[in-house]
């Protein structure tokens, strides 16, 4: 019936958005016919092709999870449309009475940017112009629930070379006469490591494969290719791990030739049952790896409330800030993170107090 509906106004919708389970829906597959009886048959055969092909690369041209967050609040505002007998696209006032009734409903700002963005979608997917939705009336909701609940996001924080250091040694060991399966620690050891040295998001981190194309060894560094990577402003996915200088150190790249020669193929950041059996193809969850992470450092010897302001982004926020600490011009710390904005490192390294400090010396009083 949503279809029925949408389809009515000549609209179309994302994949993710037709599928009942939220799947990425069956895609439409027109095939031009090879000996067409006449040209009209001919152009009117390419032309339904051509349709199709352009609804599955619209399917592809976002990440399945941005076009699934968006489903929920997608089809709500086409229920409120249809139920009310109204048009799509809805009108201006259409819309603000839409967000108007999301905020009251909700009482959040996510709530409202969520039902916003979901009509963005809709208008961008079918080439309809988002122009009449950018006035302080629209917007009215959206910019009063970001005054209401205006607070500052807590920053999660950075790992240290030393805490980094204590996990490769504590966890990148090899349990004797036991299989790959069951060297848990190593795999979460070697992963702490490898997303710190790097400046890895977790979404990088579950790139990393041990496979080959995925790895490889050198004398100096340890290469690892990832096959994409989100908002990669340089457009290299290749990601070097250098050996320590100091021979006596046991660094990120010794736990990966460690790794490597153990696991040998599958994810860097495989799944752990509760069993402790180790999986390596299929990707541990962002939930599960911070619980890991926090273990990791109570076992080094935090404490649990301590270990709790940890979370995924702390290995790139640690990085960065290590490498700030350390001399690195900022250029070259953003294009290890994959990153063009100078703003970033500001956001990211978290050694700036002494800074903050200093200039507060400098005003007086």
């Amino acid at each position: 019936a949503c279809l029925t509906y949408v389809e009515g106004f000549g609209l179309d919708l994302p994949p993710t958005w037709c599928n009942a389970a939220g799947g990425a829906g069956a895609p439409r597959r027109h095939k031009v016919a090879s000996e067409p009886d006449d040209k009209a048959a001919y152009i009117a055969a390419e032309e339904a092709h051509l349709a199709g092909l352009t609804q599955e690369f619209l399917g592809g041209a976002r990440a399945p999870r941005t076009y699934g967050n968006l489903r929920n609040p997608g089809l709500k505002l086409i229920w409120f449309q249809a139920s009310r007998g109204r048009s799509l696209p809805p009108s201006s006032r259409e819309a603000t009475a839409y967000f108007t009734k999301v905020a009251e409903a909700s009482d959040t700002v996510g709530g409202v940017a969520l039902a916003k963005s979901a009509l963005g979608v809709l208008c961008s997917f079918n080439e309809l112009p988002t122009a009449i939705y950018t006035s302080m009336r629209v917007n009215a909701a959206l910019e009063s629930m970001r005054r209401t609940h205006r607070r500052q996001a807590r920053k999660a924080a950075g790992l240290t070379v030393s805490m980094v250091g204590a996990i490769l040694i504590g966890f990148c060991f090899v349990r004797p006469n036991r299989p790959p399966t069951h060297q848990w620690e190593l795999m979460v050891g070697v992963s702490v490591g490898l997303g710190f040295k790097l400046l890895l998001r977790y979404d990088d981190l579950k790139r990393c494969r041990w496979d080959e194309g995925y790895c490889e060894v050198f004398v100096t560094h340890i290469r690892f290719y990832l096959d994409g990577r989100k908002n990669n402003q340089y457009g290299g996915n290749f990601l070097d791990v250098a050996r320590p200088e100091d021979p006596n150190v046991f660094g990120v790249y010794h736990a990966c030739l460690l790794a490597l020669a153990t696991f040998g193929r599958g994810f860097v950041l495989g799944s752990v049952d509760s069993a402790g059996v180790v999986s390596l193809d299929a990707c541990m969850s962002h939930k599960e790896f911070v619980a890991h992470l926090r273990e990791a450092l109570v076992n080094i010897g935090l404490t649990r409330e301590m270990a709790g302001v940890y979370s995924a982004h702390s290995m790139r926020a640690g990085g960065g800030t290590a490498a700030a600490v350390h001399g690195l011009h900022r250029e070259e710390i953003q294009h290890l993170a994959g990153v063009e904005d100078p703003n970033w490192l500001a956001y990211y390294n978290r050694n700036y107090l002494a800074e903050r400090i200093r200039v507060s010396q400098a005003i007086g009083l």
